[in-house]
């Protein structure tokens, strides 16, 4: 990447953060995450979770979170963030499998783009995170907003053509490919479905352990669903007739 994967993040940490880490272990049945990273974990429960309820009608797991990005996984999320001592979204939200929701939340005179599912999945990879320091076109001259971006995939009905226009987007922007300088100085040259790949990888939250879930496999499968639902659309109209 031109800028370190969650560089700009602060390095102060709370002086409690090891000894709480060791109370969650010892009194509440903690797991120490190794090999991936902690959100991923949380993640494959809350997807575990989410097929446990299409087998059975019941979630195996919820998911208790803050972070944005468990609005793209399929689970039962439930946000604990407080203002004030008061619940900011006090409702526990089922996330499906399905395209989700895009919608806009006016503060003031700015306006913030808000979601969950593959909508949500979409505006990362074209928006990037700027928590994490993921950053698809920021560093390339290219200006591209979140009103933008929402017009752009807001009225996309299916998930194939929705990541369709994702990909679409990536051509418009870096037809040739990208080449930049890394953050460590290394001089990097990729394809434009190589950079789109890279991007993917970074906002994809994991759904099962060794998932390898890629950009074009995840297009592929919503695109032969796509032309399922309208080979079916078609017969069943040559029936009607």
């Amino acid at each position: 990447m031109p800028k370190e994967y969650k560089s700009e993040r602060s390095e102060i940490k709370p002086i409690q953060l090891s000894d709480t880490k060791d109370y969650l272990v010892e009194n509440h049945n903690g797991d120490v995450v190794t090999g991936i990273e902690a959100d991923d974990a949380l993640e494959i429960l809350g997807y575990t979770g989410f097929k446990n309820y299409q087998e059975t009608g019941k979630f195996s797991h919820v998911v208790v979170s803050i972070d944005k990005d468990s609005l793209s996984t399929p689970s039962l999320l439930f946000n604990f963030y407080k203002e004030d001592g008061v619940y900011k979204n006090p409702y526990i939200i089922l996330i499906d499998d399905s395209i989700g929701d895009l919608w806009i939340v006016e503060k003031s005179k700015k306006k913030e783009v808000k979601g969950w599912g593959s909508f949500w999945l979409a505006y990362q990879m074209l928006m990037g995170d700027k928590t994490d320091t993921i950053r698809p076109y920021q560093d390339f001259d290219i200006k591209f907003g979140d009103m933008t971006c929402f017009n752009l995939i807001s009225e996309c009905k299916t998930q194939a053509e929705l990541f369709n226009t994702v990909k679409a987007q990536y051509y418009v922007w870096f037809p040739d490919g990208v080449n930049f300088t890394s953050w460590d100085g290394t001089e990097k040259s990729l394809t434009t479905d190589e950079w789109i790949e890279t991007i993917f990888q970074l906002v994809y939250m994991k759904r099962w352990e060794n998932d390898e879930t890629t950009f074009e496999s995840m297009l592929t499968a919503y695109q032969a669903e796509q032309d399922e639902a309208l080979r079916q659309a078609h017969e069943s109209n040559q029936e009607e007739n």
